[in-house]
């Protein structure tokens, strides 16, 4: 009786394990309005990334080759000082503080996760396809 039952709990076990990680980064636009208590950020980008990561619950991937043509670099300074801040507004002070002038840095959500890359990378990729105007036809004048 305890083999058959010990199978069955090693599978409830495994559910509930994989429902907290999925709740953990749900990633979702309620993970960026949560309010989080941030200690001092005194670190790289990577480190902060990942502490960013754990305050809020969500998923960042960061797109290192274009930070890396803007100038910005995995061991670039951060320096934040924040209380009862959201997600959301965490991100927006990263990326502004180490963007350079020239090549801003920005995030969005891309289904549940956050993507640090360039301003540029950003405004291309959500760029609506155009059609070419109709050809115009001269008017009679009768």
């Amino acid at each position: 009786m305890i083999r058959r039952n010990s199978g069955l709990c090693v599978c409830a076990g495994l559910l509930m394990l994989y429902a907290s990680a999925a709740t953990a980064f749900d990633g979702g636009p309620a993970a960026l309005k949560r309010n989080v208590n941030s200690p001092a950020i005194n670190a790289t980008l990577r480190e902060a990334v990942i502490k960013i990561q754990k305050l809020g619950g969500i998923r960042i991937e960061v797109d290192w080759p274009a930070l890396h043509k803007a100038g910005v670099r995995p061991g670039t300074a951060v320096m934040l000082k924040a209380r009862r801040i959201t997600v959301e507004q965490l991100l927006d002070l990263t990326v502004v503080q180490v963007g350079r002038k020239r090549r801003p840095l920005a995030w969005y959500v891309d289904d549940t996760i956050v993507r640090i890359t360039t301003q540029q990378r950003v405004l291309t990729r959500r760029r609506l396809p155009t059609t070419r105007p109709a050809k115009m036809q001269p008017t009679s004048r009768q």
